[in-house]
């Protein structure tokens, strides 16, 4: 309800909309004000955007190229930008966010 109405505002400049500026933007945001934390529930996957193969975040950073492991498939895993420290940032192409069943 609140995306629609925030969305409203924009699409309709004149219209107020009373509070809409203490909405809150990000999931981060909300679960800071319930006191709610999804941190040790949520995983997140790196999915090849061609073959749909799994890949686990951390080992991003330890492969050579940003083609997917899979033999075969031309998929990009990451993409790449040097941020101005001389660091290299790898952002992956797909995410996804798992919660096992137990």
């Amino acid at each position: 309800m609140a995306l629609q109405t925030h969305s409203a505002q924009f699409a309709h400049p004149g219209l107020e909309i009373p509070g809409v500026e203490n909405f809150a933007h990000t999931i981060g945001t909300v679960e800071k004000w319930l006191g709610v934390s999804t941190e040790g529930f949520i995983i997140y996957l790196v999915l090849c955007p061609t073959c749909w193969c799994l890949h686990i975040p951390c080992k991003l950073s330890k492969l050579k190229s940003p083609f997917c492991l899979k033999i075969g498939c031309p998929g990009i895993l990451y993409s790449t930008k040097h941020l101005s420290d001389g660091t290299e940032k790898r952002t992956p192409s797909l995410i996804l966010p798992y919660v096992p069943l137990l």
